[in-house]
């Protein structure tokens, strides 16, 4: 079975920053995994909105998967044109002269209609032996959904942007990339979703798709998280991290929906009810600047809190698995969340997790950790200090978390997917 596999994210693996989010890392290894299938010719597809994603996907399909040779297509595989195009652009942009204008101007004209014109000819020959497009994230591009002997399957992440408009404002434009994926889904293709509540969502959301087109496909995290703290020291040192302290941790934008501010507020709160001494807050991620502003604009009061609040910034992929198996628990209380891929991470390195009764993330947990209503400061403590006095149950939380994460695997994830491609094509049949 010959599949077009949209890796537009893909080109995030050569940009080592808040990019290679979630997503990023679950878009990855299913097409990791599906390249494993024997049944399967892939090849990689790049969206044309970006032409100079063109390139950078055949580097990494060059770069990360030379055993496969995977070609890259997009709507005409013009990649040339597309780069003299985007070469022009970048050039007006840089003189901004009035001259240059007019000359680069005629040239975008006359290679765009070249392009278009090509493109009404050379689309379908592109696609012809093509059995199934699928995209891990991004629309359907209208054009493949038009040639109807092609199935089609998304893999849908979250309604984020429906349940919270107001942090993100610019998805009410019509070019966004979330409209267009919301105003895509049909009756006729067939969805996977990372959780029965992202399934429940997309179902009330979305009322022109049958509940049956649906199918929850769990995600999983990479087996290179487990426990481990062998070079722990070494890595807290990398990070400028004390290595004489207990630490909590959490992994996350700085985002509203992330409730970080209240899991922090709330930690100190903790440690000056308790008289603690020991223990330091660790946040990991990309955006924490001008976070702990923030958080003294939310106490209003000038109490120091640069030695009990650590930002380590972006971790580096490695570092990671060290990070969470050496954190005395993980916060993940969200307002809300798709999956919730951190609190799996955590969980497979035997690290206790407290995360909010909401969304997926009971899906994720069971009864492995403690779950607590996001909005409750008073559940937050109490979580704190339950971890904290209670050594036992810390521990035994520690050791459900690591039997319950081994449920979720990329191969389960991608048997689902498999088993249901294979099953519309012998229905075809």
């Amino acid at each position: 079975m010959k599949i077009v596999f949209d890796g537009t994210i893909l080109v995030n693996i050569l940009d080592k920053s808040a990019s290679r989010s979630g997503v990023f890392f679950s878009i990855y290894n299913i097409f990791q995994e599906l390249l494993k299938r024997e049944q399967f010719e892939i090849c990689l597809y790049c969206n044309d909105n970006f032409p100079e994603q063109v390139f950078l996907l055949n580097k990494v399909a060059g770069q990360f998967f030379p055993e496969y040779d995977l070609s890259v297509l997009n709507y005409t595989n013009l990649h040339d044109l597309y780069y003299k195009v985007w070469e022009i652009r970048k050039n007006y942009k840089k003189h901004k002269r009035y001259l240059s204008w007019m000359v680069e101007t005629v040239k975008m004209i006359f290679l765009w209609g070249v392009i278009k014109t090509k493109s009404i000819f050379l689309s379908g020959k592109r696609f012809q032996c093509t059995e199934v497009y699928f995209t891990p994230f991004l629309r359907v591009p209208p054009y493949i959904h038009r040639m109807k002997r092609i199935r089609k399957y998304v893999y849908l992440h979250d309604v984020l942007p429906l349940l919270f408009p107001e942090y993100y404002p610019n998805v009410q434009k019509r070019t966004h990339w979330f409209p267009r994926l919301i105003r895509s889904l049909n009756k006729n293709d067939f969805y996977f979703t990372n959780s029965v509540s992202t399934k429940n969502d997309f179902i009330k959301y979305v009322d022109r798709v049958d509940a049956s087109r649906y199918e929850v496909a769990y995600l999983a995290c990479s087996e290179k998280f487990k426990q481990d703290k062998t070079h722990l020291t070494d890595i807290l040192k990398k990070y400028g991290l004390p290595t004489d302290k207990k630490y909590v941790f959490s992994l996350c934008i700085l985002d509203p929906r992330k409730n970080l501010i209240r899991a922090v507020r709330t930690f100190l709160q903790f440690i000056e009810k308790n008289h603690i001494e020991d223990m330091v807050y660790v946040l990991g991620g990309a955006q924490v600047d001008g976070f702990l502003e923030l958080l003294q604009a939310e106490l209003n009061r000038d109490t120091e809190t640069d030695h009990k609040i650590l930002r380590a910034g972006y971790i580096d992929d490695d570092d990671l698995a060290a990070l969470y198996s050496g954190a005395e628990w993980f916060v993940y209380t969200s307002m809300y969340e798709g999956f919730g891929m951190p609190v799996l991470e955590a969980m497979k390195c035997g690290c206790p997790v407290i995360v909010s009764n909401n969304s997926s993330l009971p899906e994720v947990v069971g009864d492995a950790g403690i779950l607590l209503n996001w909005e409750s400061d008073t559940e937050h403590i109490a979580a704190y200090e339950k971890y904290y006095y209670d050594e036992s149950y810390r521990l035994e939380k520690a050791r459900q978390g690591m039997e319950r994460a081994g449920l979720f695997t990329w191969k389960r994830t991608v048997d689902i997917i498999t088993d249901r491609m294979m099953k519309d094509k012998k229905q075809e049949v």
